[in-house]
């Protein structure tokens, strides 16, 4: 299997959040990253690794998205959430290269071992009786007293995001971090209403204690 993780790959996503976007996008270096990703999604694929495929696949997408979004002059588009971007590619890769091990050889508990390293970079796989823990959520009740936002915005941007929203008289519905932290990016990067977008750039700098 392929480093996930090599020297030239690093060293451009360290590069990556000084740098104007246009500059970035237009490199020879994001055509370097656009194919290691790619290739890299294929391999772990038939390794029968789809959801970490997966993962990479999205990683990346998200930082194109924001590199895209802030090449155009009228685009609310935050330095802080490339550099989320960034970071979260950075971190997934370093994972799979931390797992690579258990990546190319499937056991009885290596997928949750490797699917969780990913979801928490650095840590140890989780032992067998802590596989069936839930990972953090956020109920529709807490997300609003962590944002401030009203339910008619929340319901609104969910949708306009494609995530997973609450059916009609649903009570115990809970949003993944990675949904919240969608919503959120939506609506900062497509809301007309300046004091809504401060409020997410506000809960994304200041993330509720279940998440850090």
């Amino acid at each position: 299997m392929r480093d996930p993780w090599p020297e030239h790959i690093r060293r451009f996503l360290d590069e990556c959040e000084g740098r104007p976007a246009y500059e970035v996008l237009t490199s020879a270096g994001w055509a370097d990253l656009r194919r290691h990703c790619g290739d890299l999604a294929i391999e772990l694929d038939s390794l029968g690794r789809r959801t970490i495929a997966q993962r990479i696949d999205r990683d990346y997408a998200r930082l194109h998205e924001q590199l895209r979004a802030a090449t155009n002059p009228a685009s609310t588009a935050a330095s802080l959430l490339r550099a989320d971007a960034v970071a979260e590619l950075a971190s997934t890769l370093v994972a799979i290269q931390r797992f690579q091990a258990v990546v190319v050889t499937p056991h009885a508990s290596g997928l949750a071992g490797d699917t969780v390293a990913l979801q928490n970079p650095g840590s140890e796989p989780r032992r067998d009786h802590e596989a069936g823990k839930r990972l953090p959520t956020l109920t529709v009740a807490a997300f609003l007293e962590w944002t401030n936002l009203s339910h008619s915005t929340l319901n609104k941007y969910a949708r306009l995001a494609k995530v997973p929203t609450p059916r009609r008289g649903e009570r115990n519905f809970r949003y993944t971090w990675a949904d919240a932290r969608k919503i959120l990016e939506t609506i900062i990067a497509q809301a007309s209403d300046g004091r809504i977008r401060d409020k997410c750039r506000t809960a994304l700098k200041n993330p509720p204690e279940i998440t850090q």
